[in-house]
């Protein structure tokens, strides 16, 4: 039952100038570095932001002096540029220093529109996710749910702070999509991660097939993992069995049907893990 390996050769990540930003490009060289791929950066210059820019009545605050001055057009497409710069410099250093092809490039648009548009020609997207503050042109700063739903391939949604390290957890159910998940999984770790198989017991296939289905894919592979059965049936209990334990990585089928309605936010918000969604 040899299934089709994972084939990731290229992944897009999207950057900023935030904090946030610099664990972001250290999971996407990680991974790149661990799955030999290329790494493609993307620094989208908001196009909304730059429309409201030039009206006439648009001001700034200085946020050390509270005062306010008119917020000129060319100055802020001056700060994109230097933002971008910065960016393409951070990638650069950390795709070098991990020997691993890389390329970047600067575009202008809607963000969410122009992540997934760059993602068709990629296998896997980097987006951050949570909560996030900071001025739109100083960050990507996105909602994450605001792009998955655009984009057709494998996303990852960091949260803030968050690298891919510890844990590693995946969803299996016994479909064709859960099998690619926990492949995928598999080859994501390493020899410092543990790998946790959640099999849920709400599929209506026999327990112990449904395990000797996970056990026969984790053979073929030569890995190990613990094996924990338990009723998944909604995010809310996804996120508080997860959240009882310190992870890194939970991995999931993008189509499960605790995703149906697409609220992508409702899993990260409750949890401090990292969520790989897998197309």
């Amino acid at each position: 039952m040899n299934g089709p390996e994972p084939n990731i050769r290229r992944i897009l990540v999207a950057l900023d100038s935030s904090s946030t930003a610099i664990h972001g490009l250290e999971a996407a060289t990680g991974l790149a570095r661990r799955l030999r791929a290329e790494l493609q950066g993307l620094f989208v210059e908001d196009d909304e932001l730059l429309q409201v820019a030039a009206l006439p009545f648009t001001t700034q605050v200085n946020m050390t002096t509270g005062g306010r001055q008119p917020l000129e057009l060319s100055e802020l497409e001056t700060q994109m540029a230097r933002l971008a710069e910065a960016a393409r410099r951070r990638l650069a250093a950390a795709a070098e220093r991990d020997r691993i092809t890389w390329s970047f490039r600067t575009v202008r648009g809607r963000i969410a529109h122009e992540v997934a548009s760059a993602a068709e020609s990629t296998d896997l997207v980097i987006v951050q996710g949570g909560r996030q503050g900071g001025s739109a042109h100083a960050r990507l700063g996105l909602p994450a749910n605001a792009t998955v739903n655009r984009v057709t391939r494998s996303v990852l949604i960091l949260r803030d702070g968050n690298r891919v390290e510890g844990q590693i957890f995946v969803v299996f159910d016994g479909t064709a999509q859960s099998e690619k998940a926990l492949r995928m999984a598999v080859a994501l770790a390493h020899d410092s991660n543990v790998l946790t198989v959640l099999l849920s017991e709400n599929t209506g296939q026999n327990p112990t097939e449904l395990e000797a289905r996970a056990l026969a894919i984790l053979g073929e592979t030569g890995k190990t993992a613990r094996m924990e059965h338990f009723p998944i049936t909604t995010l809310a209990t996804l996120c508080t069995h997860i959240g009882k334990q310190e992870t890194g990585l939970v991995v999931m089928n993008a189509g499960n049907p605790m995703l149906s309605d697409g609220d992508i936010a409702s899993l990260l918000d409750p949890i401090t893990c990292t969520v790989l969604l897998v197309r």
